[in-house]
């Protein structure tokens, strides 16, 4: 039997007896490839270096208002990244379609009158066209589309598909009125000279101006430069405002009329307080003046004095809302509205109308209506979810199914031609349709019965996207020497599988050396994935261990059934992984755990839980933070004063040093120390003196902090602070000086995210600004130098469309960090997901290409004949330097045969031994075989070392 013995008490070695079929655990390969100083490394990608998983598949959708009245042209936006080359893929695009042209590649609609792409990191949707397909209306936040595009959180604008021109139409009144502070949901009139929208805040109209906090209804007309209120009481004046809703304001053809929905009495016949259909008639005239369509009583229908949705023909003849059902009115003055959504013979009417609209005819009057609902007013619709339909409105025509009915995802919204011969409509969920994968929203065109996918139409792939977003925790997310990086994904082609619709997300670990992407949430046979989501995962000092927390059901033997997290570590040399969060009977704690925070050493996890059954609880309903010790199961809860009480209110957010004796938490507990009328507190628990320390120091009025994060020695602590203004920023505090660093002097936007390297000198976090990219700087907090880790592979320029979150690595010369960005790596890639980066410094890097092998000499026994009297001996051998050291021990007759091995992740530079029991030997010859493989993965020569156990 062998058993081991640490060399010396600082430097413990851990040690385990393994079968001979686990002799090449991950930590033990021999690297691939090692990156060099400087270099930016993409970690969520399997295994190897290697082709990419396709990830340029995007969502897609389209709106009312998006064919033109012939069905040639339709507008939708994107974030598929392979529609065009020319556009940027770093930007959610909108585009015009050619669908009497298939084949012929889609156009881009959101450039600069000279043909610029919006930049990357940009939107654009809510297109809709005029008529005849000349001009496309959308919102944006892109400023590099117009000059004039300054100082508003987005802008609508007007394109000319014929000239390239672009106008800025979310403008106060004039040639040259501000930009509204807050547009949205475009409508173009038919003719393509009017635009109108909703918009929040204090806009200049021509006939009113809008009220800080209200939301209202407003018309743009190109030519001339003319805003007006269209939300305005009968007499004049701004009415308080509408419903927001992209199908709750709509406009005729000409521009001068506009429908929309508010619960304020405009005009003295609104009997009642309910939402209503108004329309704004004759804008611009001297006859202009607002009528109430859903109005009570004079002949009106039951149920039909309510909306929550309108449109209005390009004609401006008539009106249809929903408010469940589908009513039509006709106006110019407004009449009693009729239903026209009865179900055919053998259909049923048991399901909501919603989003109505009329197709484009320019100023002809309209022959259709249509909708959404997921009634089957149609016997052919069996699928019980929303899909499109129409409704003749004159004649007996019954309804008509608009789109397949066979979809097993929901129609979201859609449009068609007045004579049905072309409709367009987005769905999600789906899983039948072409292209479609169950999880990406599709636009689809219906024409002669047959659905094609926009991107077929446009001759781009059908591929299913391989990829999914990344995250990464901002504490423990790397090895101490930046090798072993730990993740969340739900891409499947790192192993995420689908369940309901979604892709399950997992812990992943990837060794940047070896070049090898490993699942960690699997079940016992290593194989298959958590069942259900994995949160937050947290890695030790050596990358051997990590921690996360899953509800699933399948992740250990014994796997608790319930709808609440539990806490895991998973051994990545032995495969082995356990539950942690167990009561006091053994069993898993009832409430489960989160955040769980491993210990440098490996040794100890830090979670919070407000589990009443878990050992030292103090059964109180409350949510507290408990120490456990991973070689026995020792529980102890941590959020106490320092007399030992435990924390009288929530505790989250765990946070645990290199050697588990320190333990940072937020808590919002009355006796803990803090200050009087405290909000969230930091505070620094010392689990061997039993004190407790105030960590977020500050004066004046109480703050709310949150995300401490400790330095491997629990001396310093960075921690967020929200100002009663709202103002969020990181500070680093020094707990034996009892001085506070702010991360940055000013910033604009908020900070979050801190992480501190093992030894507290530098500091990471991210800066989220109000408008633009956020960004993760790494600061020294002794010198002020700041830095930012998201740059370009082998290059100083930074990401283009920044990052999110930073990790550092304990050496803090390696950092993590998530970013969407395209460019951090060649080839480009990333874009539509966010992913997980490493980059390491460009000097002192402890990752350039180590080739020395690690020596092992001066191997022998302490005894080398051991008997049923003498039957303990060391195993003594001496390494050139720290690691992971595999001794083989094998019993000898006509040839040796190995029977136990033995594998020491902590083996230390110098000398190291390990105990030797013979009592479980059979007698005869052995022979001890020592390998070492250090961080690099080179590979000593063997060392053996021969023995005899005897009877007497």
């Amino acid at each position: 039997m062998i058993s081991a013995r640490a060399p010396h008490p600082y430097r413990r070695a851990m040690y385990r007896l393994l079968p001979a079929l686990l002799l090449l655990p991950l930590l033990l390969a021999r690297p691939a490839t090692a990156a060099p100083a400087g270099s930016t490394t993409l970690l969520d990608r399997p295994s190897g270096f290697g082709a990419l998983p396709y990830d340029a598949a995007g969502d897609a959708s389209v709106n009312r208002h998006a064919l033109s009245a012939d069905g040639c042209y339709v507008v939708y936006w994107s974030t598929t990244d392979d529609l065009l080359a020319t556009d940027d893929d770093g930007a959610e695009n909108v585009y015009r379609q050619n669908l009497c042209d298939p084949g012929s590649p889609p156009r881009q609609v959101n450039t600069s009158s000279s043909g610029v792409p919006a930049a990357g990191g940009t939107f654009a949707a809510n297109p809709t066209i005029s008529a005849d397909g000349r001009y496309v209306a959308f919102q944006s936040d892109a400023g590099n589309l117009d000059p004039a595009a300054r100082g508003a959180r987005s802008y609508l604008f007007r394109k000319d598909m014929v000239t390239g021109a672009l106008t800025l139409v979310s403008r106060s009144d004039g040639a040259a009125g501000a930009p509204v502070e807050s547009p949205r949901f475009p409508v173009i009139s038919g003719n393509g000279q009017a635009v109108a929208f909703i918009a929040r805040g204090a806009a200049h109209a021509l006939n009113a101006d809008g009220i800080a906090g209200d939301t209202d209804a407003y018309v743009r007309y190109v030519v001339g430069g003319r805003t007006y209120m269209a939300s305005v009481k009968d007499g004049g004046g701004e009415g308080g405002g509408v419903f927001s809703d992209r199908n709750a304001v709509d406009v005729d053809s000409r521009g001068a009329n506009v429908v929309f929905i508010t619960n304020h009495k405009l005009t003295s016949g609104d009997a009642d307080a309910s939402d209503d259909v108004y329309e704004r008639q004759g804008i611009g005239t001297i006859g202009q003046h607002t009528q109430l369509v859903s109005f009570t009583g004079t002949n009106q229908l039951p149920g039909a004095d309510s909306a929550d949705a309108a449109a209005i023909a390009g004609d401006a003849s008539l009106v249809a809302y929903t408010n469940g059902k589908l009513w039509v009115s006709a106006c110019s003055p407004c009449g009693a509205a009729r239903r026209v959504d009865q179900a055919r013979t053998g259909g049923d009417d048991s399901g909501r109308h919603d989003d109505p609209f009329f197709a484009q005819t320019g100023d002809n009057a309209p022959k259709r209506v249509f909708w959404r609902t997921a009634s089957g007013l149609d016997p052919a619709d069996k699928n019980h979810v929303d899909d499109l339909y129409s409704s003749a409105l004159q004649g007996t025509d019954p309804v008509r199914l608009m789109t397949t009915g066979a979809a097993d995802g929901p129609v979201e919204s859609g449009d068609a031609t007045d004579d049905l011969s072309v409709g367009t409509f987005e769905t999600y969920a789906a899983t039948n349709l072409p292209g479609s994968d169950g999880l990406h929203r599709e636009v689809y065109e219906i024409a002669g019965g047959a659905v094609h996918n926009l991107k077929q139409v446009g001759g781009s792939s059908l591929r299913p996207s391989d990829v999914d977003n990344s995250s990464l925790g901002a504490q423990h997310a790397a090895s101490d020497d930046g090798r072993i990086g730990v993740f969340l994904t739900s891409s499947p082609g790192l192993g995420a599988p689908t369940a309901d619709g979604v892709h399950v997300a997992q812990a992943v670990a990837r060794d940047t050396a070896t070049g090898r992407t490993i699942l960690v949430s699997v079940a016992p046979d290593g194989l298959t994935p958590a069942d259900r989501p994995v949160d937050f995962a947290s890695v030790d000092g050596s990358g051997r261990h990590v921690a996360f927390a899953s509800d699933a059901s399948n992740l250990v033997a014994a796997a608790p059934n319930s709808i609440v997290p539990h806490i895991y570590v998973r051994d990545l040399a032995t495969r082995r992984t356990t539950l942690v969060d167990r009561a006091v009977n053994g069993m898993p704690s009832q409430w489960g755990g989160e955040h769980p925070q491993l210990s440098g050493d490996g040794r100890w996890v830090a979670f919070a839980s407000r589990s009443g059954d878990l050992p030292g609880s103090p059964q109180d309903n409350q949510s507290h933070i408990y120490r456990v010790r991973l070689s026995d199961g020792a529980t102890q809860l941590a959020d106490r004063s320092s007399a030992g009480v435990a924390g009288d209110e929530d505790a989250r957010d765990p946070d645990i040093s290199t050697d588990g004796s320190r333990i940072a938490f937020t808590s919002a507990a009355t006796n803990l120390g803090g200050p009087a009328g405290a909000l969230n507190e930091i505070y620094v628990r010392d689990m061997d003196a039993g004190k407790t320390t105030w960590a977020s120091v500050h004066t004046g009025p109480a703050q709310e902090t949150y995300a401490g994060a400790l330095s491997g020695d629990g001396g310093r602590v960075a921690y967020v602070t929200q100002s009663s203004g709202g103002q969020e920023m990181v500070f680093a505090r020094d707990l034996e000086r009892g001085t506070t660093t702010a991360a940055l002097p000013s910033t604009v936007g908020s900070e979050e995210s801190p992480s501190l390297s093992r030894d507290g000198r530098k500091l990471a976090f991210a800066v989220i600004p109000p408008t633009g990219v956020a960004v993760t700087y790494v600061r020294e907090l002794a010198t002020g130098a700041l830095a930012r880790p998201d740059l370009r592979d082998r290059s100083t320029a930074p990401a283009r469309l920044g990052s999110f979150v930073a990790s550092l690595a304990g050496n803090g010369r390696c950092v993590l960090f998530e970013s969407n960005s395209d460019d951090l790596t060649r080839p480009d890639y990333g874009a539509n997901y966010t992913h997980v980066y490493r980059r390491c410094a460009a000097t002192g890097s402890p990752v350039v290409h180590d080739t020395t092998r690690p020596v092992v000499s001066r191997a022998h026994m302490s005894r080398r004949r051991l008997t049923r009297r003498h039957h303990r001996a060391q195993l003594v051998f001496t390494l050139s330097e720290p690691a992971s050291t595999r001794i083989a021990l094998a019993r000898c007759r006509h040839r040796c045969t190995v029977k136990r091995t033995l594998t020491l992740t902590g083996a230390v530079r110098g000398r190291n031994r390990v105990r030797l029991d013979g009592r479980r030997l059979k007698p005869g010859r052995y022979r001890v075989t020592i390998v070492a493989t250090d961080r690099a993965g080179n590979v000593s020569r063997a060392a053996t070392v021969r023995f005899r156990v005897v009877r007497r």
